[in-house]
């Protein structure tokens, strides 16, 4: 068993407690982190989006986007956090209005 295996198999046993869900999400960011910061997948998601934000249009100041977020993942939708269906391009304005924190107000 990898690193990683073990990593994520000991993250979801712990997802029920707290505890456990906040190394779970630790590790969910750093596994999309990785992901996301590679070359060629940031390349094939802006090409596929015309390097255009898909809500404004813009652009300028692109970032990747995850549609279902990081912080919503659970053990059952993991695998999906990282696939290229579940990323998008948006810039950097129309990415934050999208935090929860700006979701709540």
């Amino acid at each position: 068993m990898s690193k990683i295996q073990f990593k994520y198999q000991e993250s979801t046993m712990l997802h029920n407690s707290n505890r456990g869900r906040k190394f779970f999400l630790k590790y969910a960011r750093e596994a999309s982190n990785t992901f996301c910061l590679r070359k060629e997948v940031k390349k094939y998601i802006y090409e596929r989006d015309g390097f255009k934000c898909l809500i404004c249009g813009t652009g300028k100041n692109l970032s990747i986007d995850h549609i279902l977020p990081v912080y919503q993942v659970t053990s059952e939708t993991f695998p999906y956090l990282n696939s290229l269906e579940n990323l998008r391009t948006l810039c950097i304005s129309c990415n934050s209005k999208r935090s929860p924190e700006c979701q709540d107000r």
